[in-house]
């Protein structure tokens, strides 16, 4: 008798059980990367008794009044969200390029020919994807030589590093891992770097802007015209160079007789004498000469009316070497100029002033 009363309370039960909803979430709390996929795995058992024509998962965003409604015929991708299961046993959603405004709290709701049930389920988390730099320091800038550690992480890792990421240099593939090292940078590892989930490529970090500085390279000297131009050419110099950050001084040299003379602080020049000339320029992380550049200027003399005062000591009628800078009335280049004058022995002691047109 005792077994038989048994036997009827578990009928009994079991009764009560399968009239019963039971809806199944796989996580209750579901964090995602920015950027990327997410599912919320469901499977539900409803009523004998019940018909499911239709499930509505809805969206409890924290501004909003309304929830938004998610309907289980939404099973192609017309928007981010989309129903994946069926009216059967399976709830599932999937959404899309996750944003930032699909955190909060989801609910799914069972529609019934008579009635309707509810669940709450899963709260979303969206985090971003970030990345951490270490370098010899912090305070100061990278320069040519260091050697920099980038690390890409997300909270929903908890800390640990088990992602798998790839890793973009100006949005193109440079490296797959969570970590990328570059050893001994030079001007060319200057760049934007980000990182995504191997597995979501939309799933993008913020930019990290990479800047290696170094000291003046390739520094040269451009001549206008260039050399073999015209004699009568005014030349122009100008000095260039690649640094970073750029050139902070110019000094410009003329070389003359194995001195070098300071004659310049401006990246352009205008030289007036035939001779050697180089630049040099600097920045905080050093200098650098360029090469000599040898110009050979000709002057040609205009039309002008110049009084030259000579003075000398009687030898005949002879012919007397002299140099001198003469007055002139009209343009004439200033300049030292050798002459030979044909004088008509004047008395000793005397001067002349003879006025030539030249």
């Amino acid at each position: 008798m005792l077994k038989y009363y048994s036997y009827r309370v578990n009928l009994s039960l079991l009764g009560v059980l399968c009239n019963m909803w039971k809806v199944k979430h796989q996580q209750r709390l579901i964090c995602a990367v920015k950027g990327s996929s997410v599912i919320f795995l469901c499977s539900f058992q409803n009523p004998d008794n019940q018909t499911v024509r239709r499930i509505l998962w809805g969206h409890v965003q924290p501004a909003a009044l309304k929830a938004r409604l998610i309907s289980s015929s939404l099973r192609t991708l017309f928007t981010r969200f989309q129903y994946i299961g069926n009216t059967y046993h399976d709830c599932s959603l999937k959404i899309h390029q996750v944003e930032c405004s699909d955190v909060g709290r989801y609910f799914v709701r069972f529609n019934t020919m008579s009635n309707r049930h509810e669940e709450n389920t899963p709260v979303l988390k969206v985090v971003d994807l970030t990345i951490f730099m270490s370098k010899p320091s912090v305070k100061e800038a990278i320069r040519e030589g260091d050697s920099v550690n980038l690390t890409c992480m997300n909270s929903c890792d908890g800390g640990k590093i088990s992602s798998a990421y790839t890793w973009f240099k100006n949005g193109e593939p440079l490296h797959e891992g969570a970590a990328l090292y570059l050893r001994n940078v030079s001007p060319t590892s200057s760049g934007n770097y980000t990182c995504s989930l191997k597995t979501h490529l939309g799933s993008t970090s913020r930019v990290l802007g990479i800047d290696v500085e170094y000291g003046p390279r390739n520094t040269t000297v451009l001549v206008q015209p260039p050399l073999g131009a015209d004699p009568g050419s005014d030349f122009t110099l100008i000095c260039s160079s690649h640094a970073n950050p750029p050139v902070e001084n110019y000094t410009w040299f003329r070389i003359a007789a194995g001195d070098s003379v300071n004659v310049g602080h401006q990246p352009v020049f205008h030289p007036r004498d035939s001779d050697q000339y180089l630049c040099s320029v600097t920045n905080k992380h050093g200098s650098q000469n360029s090469s000599v550049v040898t110009l050979n200027i000709k002057i040609t003399f205009l039309m002008a009316r110049c009084t030259v005062l000579v003075s000398f000591v009687p030898f005949g009628c002879c012919y007397l070497e002299f140099i001198f800078k003469p007055f002139c009335i009209g343009f004439i280049s200033s300049i030292k100029a050798h002459f030979l004058l044909n004088i008509m022995s004047p008395a000793i002691g005397s001067s002349i002033t003879q006025t030539t047109q030249f």
